[in-house]
């Protein structure tokens, strides 16, 4: 059995006080590692220019299952500078699938 993760939420720590925090990120999620298929989370910021403190960036992940995420951000200026990225997940007990190895679209047995 295929050990997945049930994501709830992803944190990123951001210093702005040399960079922005980007604008826009997609999350994308898969079993197999190989192919990232389906919808992905997506999420929009909105820019804080006064406050030029480092801050923590909550996006909800919906409780997407998987074993691998793919995270692409789009910068607000030149520099991203990010210190931490964590997810709140859990495991979650699934029995064996189909199409383990090509892995991203999987149908319970």
């Amino acid at each position: 059995m295929t050990r997945r993760l049930q994501f709830h939420k992803l944190l990123i720590a951001i210093d702005t006080s040399s960079a922005r925090v980007f604008v826009h990120a997609k999350v994308f999620f898969s079993i197999g590692g190989q192919h990232f298929t389906g919808e992905p989370v997506q999420f929009s910021y909105m820019p804080d220019t006064v406050m030029e403190n480092a801050r923590d960036v909550t996006i909800k992940l919906h409780q997407r299952v998987g074993r691998y995420v793919q995270i692409h951000l789009y910068f607000a200026l030149r520099w991203i500078m990010l210190s931490e990225i964590s997810f709140n997940s859990e495991l979650t007990p699934i029995r064996s699938h189909a199409h383990d190895d090509a892995g991203d679209q999987f149908v319970a047995k």
